[in-house]
């Protein structure tokens, strides 16, 4: 195996290295560079949250047929941010069956994109070392992992001043109808109303008076890259969707919900709306897998996701500081296509 010195010594005119010994004559094979310790944290915790995900997807298959019967005798409100949190109407019946169907089809439809992009990145860049790096699946992983993290940091940080997170008492939890709809419309529902509403429509109308054309329809879904204008949305949109919840769970709630909704809106114009929901999906459901017959495994996965989540938001915090250095370069407004792919894929 060669050694750094390697390359500096053939250049010497040396036949043999006087470090290592390698025989300069031949090739040289460059030295393999061990992989950063927290890349292969966050390689790890891909595998571990992909395991969580089919096991979240598995209780949201198998209970939907119940769900579905369970729809048509009661009823759900559905809520809209204005910026505050409105019922806009109710339904009920047949209506809330009908609404379960294109909930149930929107939270495997996402799952199902993130397993085929990852599977065709993986395809497309297999001869380049961290292809994995550049997938959906192992960005959506660190930033689920990393948003847990920061969620139980900032719950213990409002604990330490005696502020507590109340859980709403009739919160449903388990693995029962009404806790299964409710998670998996969250997950949905709530991307659509703070993550679709207030950066993808906005940045639509903005590529549109950009000149964009029929192109602007594409940023309605997310997955456009940075822009100085995405930043912003990102921070308005979570600041609402934090106080959005303060109806139901009370002020405590702000600011974990509020932190959760940065990375989720950064998921979402990273990646597209498919992974943010990904990410909602995985957080909320946890709710679900949590019943008694499942406890001991939601709490190894749980127990897991949140010491490798504390090393994901120091990596992701690291990759922060560095893209800061860069915020002077992004565009005001539209984020070109091939500059905000080679973005995504850099860092």
């Amino acid at each position: 195996m060669a050694c750094d010195m390697c390359e500096e010594s053939r250049e010497a005119g040396m036949r043999f290295c006087p470090h290592c010994g390698q025989p300069l004559a031949a090739d040289i094979v460059p030295k393999e560079e061990p992989k950063p310790f927290l890349k292969t944290v966050v390689a790890w915790t891909t595998a571990v949250v992909m395991a969580l995900l089919a096991f979240e997807t598995l209780f949201l298959i198998i209970g939907a047929p119940d769900v579905f019967d369970w729809c048509q005798y009661h009823s759900m409100d559905v809520l809209v941010l204005i910026p505050n949190l409105v019922t806009a109407c109710t339904i009920s019946g047949k209506a809330l069956q009908l609404a379960w169907v294109l909930i149930f089809a929107a939270a495997v439809a996402s799952i199902a994109m993130v397993i085929w992009r990852t599977y065709r990145q993986i395809s497309d860049n297999s001869d380049e070392p961290d292809c994995i790096e550049r997938t959906d699946a192992y960005g959506m992983s660190r930033l689920f992992a990393a948003s847990i993290a920061l969620s139980v940091i900032s719950s213990i940080f409002l604990m330490s001043f005696g502020n507590g997170i109340d859980v709403p008492e009739d919160l449903p939890v388990g693995s029962e109808s009404s806790a299964i709809l409710s998670f998996t419309n969250a997950a949905v529902w709530e991307e659509i109303i703070a993550r679709v509403a207030y950066i993808g429509l906005p940045m639509a109308v903005i590529a549109a008076v950009c000149g964009k054309g029929r192109g602007s329809f594409r940023f309605l879904l997310g997955g456009f890259g940075l822009s100085k204008a995405a930043v912003v949305l990102i921070v308005v949109s979570s600041l609402i969707f934090g106080f959005g919840h303060m109806s139901g769970w009370g002020l405590e709630k702000v600011l974990p919900t509020t932190l959760s909704g940065l990375i989720m809106g950064y998921a979402f114009v990273r990646y597209g709306i498919h992974v943010s929901i990904g990410i909602h999906f995985l957080t909320d459901f946890l709710g679900v897998i949590a019943g008694p017959d499942t406890m001991t495994l939601a709490a190894i996965f749980i127990m897991a996701i949140l010491v490798l989540g504390i090393l994901c938001l120091i990596d992701l915090l690291i990759g922060l500081n560095r893209s800061l250095d860069g915020v002077r370069d992004l565009p005001n407004w539209v984020p070109d296509r091939e500059s905000s792919a080679s973005r995504r894929d850099s860092d």
